[in-house]
């Protein structure tokens, strides 16, 4: 059989079984299938699905592979994804666009969040979990909900206090994120009411997060929006509907993927005792199991890209403009690239994760995110040495992003 070639999975409609409960609970024995049946496999959809380490990390790096087909001079029609905010178009974000856009609005981006301002966040980060987890022991009850009470606070305080956003805000925040998660999923997964509301409340974000913007134009403070504003030394500056759509693309980013990379990393802990014994023993190793955590059970599941030309993958050619699917969490058990990969193991020490993308797409919150999953893990399993599972954990319905909605767990 070709690599291209028709595979039983195919055959049974990968996205219609990806699209039942027992995919969301476990999706790894399909996504093995389709790895070693048919590797790079043109969906019914048109969409191209590609599982092996390899070919995902290749494609995540390759300039024949961006976020659209190819640059047109009608390129603004062709991208998608605009709306108008009073008498403003607002673009697509930075996540949407490639070179030299991309470029350059990641340079803003970059200059105003730069990877030594991680480090000194680590104290306050240290300081908002144990702040979270006193609130849970002051309850003084046997359980708690490792998604609500720390996983989603946690970095979405800290996102909120990075843009300059008031306490009084992050409600609101929260319940649009939660909405904005599902639209992250290609429209053949989503049904028409859920983008349609998703549209909305992008509406409703955009809308206030303009008002935001116009503050700090008027009145800039150290945040990193008012770093935003501010633009390069150079003269390079955002729009303000850069500022809006690119502001808000960080704030919701900037919490999301790091929610599911606690959550999904605490089921993993509990669900294999021994490396969570392992873990409580030696401390030090926290560094390395995230890494582990973050290739066991992704928060990103899969990553949408574009061919800017003929591509050739594992001898299969993919014409120009067509949609790729990037399976990674596929890539993340393929055993070419990972020995024994269905083994959970925090001392691993193969290839890195592709959770947090490649390329100049590699995401720019990357070491903030690692540390605030070395940071809450950490103090969870040092505040409750005796963490159980006390209710089945309850799993998003996203393809995309691969999460938890609930994981009650029981505290001792």
């Amino acid at each position: 059989m070709s690599a291209a070639a028709t595979a039983t999975v195919a055959d049974d409609l990968f996205f219609a079984r990806a699209a039942l409960p027992a995919y969301r609970e476990d999706p790894y024995p399909l996504l093995a299938e389709l790895r070693a049946e048919a590797p790079v496999y043109r969906s019914p959809l048109g969409v191209w699905l590609l599982t092996r380490h390899e070919d995902v990390s290749r494609a995540l790096r390759d300039p024949r592979v961006g976020n659209r087909p190819a640059e047109r001079a009608e390129r603004a029609a062709a991208v998608g994804g605009h709306y108008r905010l009073a008498a403003v178009e607002i673009p697509s974000p930075i996540s949407a666009l490639d070179r030299p856009e991309h470029g350059r609005i990641r340079g803003v981006l970059g200059h105003a969040f730069p990877p030594k301002a991680v480090e000194p966040l680590r104290a306050r980060l240290e300081q908002l979990a144990d702040e979270l987890l006193d609130a849970v022991e002051a309850r003084g009850e046997e359980t708690m909900d490792v998604v609500a009470d720390l996983a989603l606070p946690f970095p979405l305080t800290l996102a909120c206090e990075l843009v300059g956003i008031p306490p009084a805000d992050y409600d609101a925040i929260r319940e649009w994120g939660n909405v904005l998660a599902a639209n992250g999923d290609p429209d053949f997964l989503t049904t028409p009411e859920q983008r349609a509301r998703a549209t909305a409340i992008e509406r409703e974000m955009g809308t206030w997060f303009a008002q935001l913007v116009r503050r700090r134009l008027r009145q800039p403070g150290g945040d990193l929006l008012s770093g935003f504003v501010a633009g390069l030394g150079d003269g390079t500056r955002l729009s303000f509907a850069e500022l809006v759509v690119n502001g808000l693309f960080f704030l919701v980013n900037g919490y999301h993927n790091t929610v599911n990379l606690i959550a999904n990393g605490v089921l993993a802990l509990l669900r294999h005792p021994e490396e969570l014994a392992r873990l409580r023993r030696d401390p030090s190793l926290i560094r390395s199991a995230v890494e582990e955590l973050l290739r066991y059970d992704s928060p990103i599941h899969s990553i949408a890209r574009f061919t800017r030309e003929p591509y050739e993958v594992g001898g299969v050619a993919i014409p120009e403009r067509e949609q790729l699917m990037l399976l990674v969490g596929a890539a993340h058990r393929d055993p070419a690239a990972f020995g024994d990969p269905d083994r959970l193991d925090l001392s691993r020490d193969e290839a890195r994760p592709l959770s947090f993308g490649g390329g100049p797409h590699f995401c720019m919150g990357a070491s903030l995110a690692r540390m605030e999953g070395e940071i809450a893990i950490g103090a969870l399993l040092r505040r409750f040495p005796r963490l159980e599972l006390a209710a089945e954990p309850v799993r998003a319905t996203t393809f995309t992003l691969r999460g938890l909605s609930s994981l009650r767990v029981a505290i001792g």
